[in-house]
């Protein structure tokens, strides 16, 4: 406990010394963290914010196709209810022709797929963590801080 105490001491002593004698480095060294955590906070609502629209984005794309998809089902029902579109009246093992399927297949993929690429977007947004700069350099300053309590431990 005796060794603890003193660590307590010395670096009470360093603080009181840095704040006594040089409080525009203390103040300098402050403000450069402030900085850094705005801009760490910077990019960080930026990614959240790109990571919100792509993910609105899909939500919106996915509606979309599956509306389109229920009206080309809807339509495709309806191909059938048509005087002489019967697949034994038409000779015609689809019933209907080919530019009609393409055409109510196609419409409904093309914003399923966008939908489907928006959202791995969005998930490929939260790659990098969050506050790893400032956090590095809290961790090089307390090292460098330990270093400098206990060089100053050292002395009588």
């Amino acid at each position: 406990m005796a060794g603890h105490t003193s660590w307590l001491w010395v670096t009470l002593r360093l603080v009181w010394r840095l704040v006594w004698r040089q409080p525009g480095l203390l103040v300098e060294h402050l403000g450069a963290h402030g900085t850094l955590l705005a801009a760490e906070l910077a990019l960080w609502l930026q990614a959240q914010e790109r990571r919100l629209w792509l993910t609105l984005l899909s939500c919106l794309l996915l509606a979309c196709g599956v509306v389109l998809a229920g009206m080309a089902a809807m339509l495709s029902a309806f191909w059938w209810l048509m005087p002489g579109r019967w697949p034994v009246e038409a000779g015609l093992s689809l019933g209907m022709p080919l530019p009609v399927l393409l055409w109510l297949l196609a419409v409904p993929l093309l914003p399923l797929l966008a939908a489907g690429l928006a959202w791995q977007a969005a998930r490929r947004q939260a790659s990098r963590p969050a506050f790893d700069t400032i956090g590095a350099q809290l961790a090089a300053d307390v090292a460098a801080w330990r270093e400098a309590v206990d060089a100053a431990g050292a002395q009588p």
